[in-house]
């Protein structure tokens, strides 16, 4: 009998509950990722904003495709794979405005 593979925490694609826009969800390695679905345009710079993790999908040879985090030292600038940028939500619908209305001139 083989042995079961343990511990694989596969890519799953979901919808955001506020914005309802596609997202991948993984836990990789004790972050849980939240990703825009759609890729990031080929020729980008993975580096553009520095207050947002980009993460790097290469295709796997066994099981299914895992988001990995682009270290600046390390990642190839010319890397073919797609990229998803952490998801910032925009909300279902904008910000209340909280100024205080009134009707009175002073």
């Amino acid at each position: 009998m083989a042995a079961r593979r343990t511990g694989t925490n596969p890519l799953t694609t979901h919808r955001c509950p506020s914005c309802r826009a596609p997202v991948l969800r993984q836990v990789v390695e004790v972050l849980a990722v939240t990703a825009d679905a759609t890729p990031r345009p080929p020729g980008h710079n993975p580096f553009d904003d520095p207050n947002h993790l980009t993460w790097c999908n290469p295709p796997t040879k066994y099981g299914p495709p895992r988001l990995r985090w682009i270290y600046r030292s390390t990642h190839p600038p010319n890397c073919p794979h797609p990229h998803h940028k952490d998801h910032q939500c925009t909300g279902r619908h904008p910000p209340a405005d909280t100024t205080e209305q009134t009707d009175r001139l002073f």
